[in-house]
């Protein structure tokens, strides 16, 4: 709860993530966690990572990372979270996933990697979040030995052109929304 309760006076993903840093480091033993902090916006989202796997963006000119990795909060004193801003063009999905996805195994303990998730996602471009969570989940199992350890999450937001009530494109609206599923 304590990153809801700093977003409340915070806007800054960088600056929320430092505050959970602060409070993280000052508990007794060592208290460490990954984020993705990120405000999406029209065709664009801004985010700081800390220990966490960047989020891709999936779209007709294929799969890319946004952003640069920061520390892992709570395990250093003087940690660092760059703040990058990346296009999200109308059609394109913004995927956050943990680290679960990428490190699950195979029956040989390969891991499914970084690489293997950027071609499963590249081949399914146009898919809607639903589907495409859908997707990556078919994926992992079919390529995992067993049930996995580690977490699992994957969340999507795509960017969509506006529309009025009745369905119907607008061209005198803002030109692009990301839509969260």
């Amino acid at each position: 709860h304590s990153i809801r309760a700093i977003a409340h006076y915070e806007s800054e993903p960088a600056t929320i993530i430092e505050r959970l840093d602060e409070i993280l480091r000052d508990q007794r033993g060592m208290q460490t966690c990954t984020v993705a902090c990120i405000r999406l916006e029209d065709e664009a989202v801004t985010g700081a990572a800390g220990g966490h796997p960047l989020p891709l963006i999936v779209g007709p000119d294929g799969v890319n990372a946004a952003g640069e990795p920061g520390s892992l909060i709570g395990a250093f004193e003087n940690g660092k979270w760059p703040v990058w801003r990346a296009s999200v063009p109308r059609g394109s999905s913004l995927v956050l996933f943990t680290d679960g996805v990428t490190d699950s195994q195979a029956p040989d303990g390969e891991r499914f990697g970084d690489q293997r998730l950027a071609e499963l996602l590249a081949a399914a471009p146009s898919l809607d979040p639903p589907e495409l969570v859908r997707h990556i989940d078919a994926g992992l199992t079919a390529f995992e030995s067993a049930i996995q350890a580690d977490d699992i999450g994957v969340l999507i937001a795509k960017s969509l052109a506006p529309t009025h009530g009745n369905g119907q494109t607008s061209t005198s609206q803002r030109q692009g929304s990301l839509s969260k599923t």
